[in-house]
């Protein structure tokens, strides 16, 4: 996402560079000596992790609840939310900003999407755009439309530790199984020079024999 900054801001920010740019500095000193305990982190976790059997998918359609650029007449975000159905189930991948921005249930009626069509929802990381807003990362709870219906105790799968009301919630550690024929990674650590360092976890399946990525 980009944004072009006002000019009416460049006075403030010459005014502030006294204070900006020295704890800029320290930030960007932070921000390298976290990205080599990042490596050292995921490496070691690469090399502790066990394989994992998935079966082959015959089908995968990935059906987009909220993005950023949307088509014409559906509401647009920033953050994302996929319904990804195979032939082996369905999962709900991320829940965007959640309640917090009305286009997320509003694509989602528009769709006729719910929970009963999914067998288990995913989080990728704990970022407001991702786990249902900014009340959700205060509160570390993930967050959904009400719209969207009862979870009916479905797994949630994170990478860190946090509650979803409704949900059987799971910390995933390492590399495992998640439904629909598919698996997670597993948590691996990045670092993000103004949010710090985050745990996030991708999709992995086999679609007629070729590895994919979500």
């Amino acid at each position: 996402m980009t944004q072009r900054i006002s000019p009416f801001w460049w006075p403030v920010f010459g005014i502030a560079s006294p204070v900006l740019l020295p704890a800029l500095l320290v930030r960007h000193r932070t921000f390298v000596k976290d990205i080599s305990k990042v490596r050292q982190l995921n490496r070691a976790r690469m090399d502790q992790a066990e394989p994992v059997e998935l079966p082959e998918l015959e089908s995968l359609k990935i059906t987009v609840l909220g993005e950023e650029k949307v088509q014409p007449g559906f509401h647009g975000a920033p953050g994302i939310s996929y319904k990804i159905k195979t032939d082996k189930g369905a999962l709900l991948f991320d829940v965007g900003f959640g309640p917090e921005n009305p286009g997320l249930a509003q694509n989602a009626e528009k769709l006729k999407f719910n929970l009963d069509q999914v067998d288990a929802l995913v989080i990728s990381h704990l970022h407001p755009d991702h786990m249902g807003g900014f009340k959700a990362v205060r509160e570390k709870r993930v967050l959904l439309p009400e719209t969207f219906g009862d979870p009916k105790g479905k797994p949630c799968f994170l990478p860190a530790s946090a509650t979803a009301k409704g949900f059987k919630t799971k910390v995933v550690v390492g590399p495992q199984r998640v439904g629909a024929g598919l698996a997670s990674t597993g948590p691996l650590a990045r670092s993000l020079f103004l949010m710090g360092r985050t745990e996030e976890q991708a999709l992995i399946g086999r679609l007629r024999g070729r590895g994919l990525v979500i």
